[in-house]
């Protein structure tokens, strides 16, 4: 609950997404929520995705690790990785 308090008072759009009870295909669900923040950041041109509770998807870490400076509209790199 407080993320989501951080998150409403400030100016940046977000999506917020509760990882508590992803079970299993957490690599799915996170990049579910990436493309979700994508589309939002598609359209106001920034976004900060913020997932409570990330640690209790295992090896969430190397799914969920961005490029230092991802550009609105890239795929999540995971993404990019498994079309090969």
């Amino acid at each position: 609950m407080i993320l989501k308090r951080v998150l409403k008072h400030q100016s940046t759009p977000s999506k917020y997404a509760l990882a508590d009870g992803v079970v299993s295909a957490g690599d799915v669900w996170i990049e579910q929520q990436w493309e979700a923040a994508r589309q939002v950041a598609h359209q106001a041109g920034e976004v900060i995705l913020a997932i409570d509770e990330i640690q209790k998807i295992p090896n969430w870490s190397a799914i969920a690790s961005p490029p230092s400076k991802s550009r609105v509209g890239e795929p999540h790199p995971r993404s990019r990785a498994s079309r090969r």
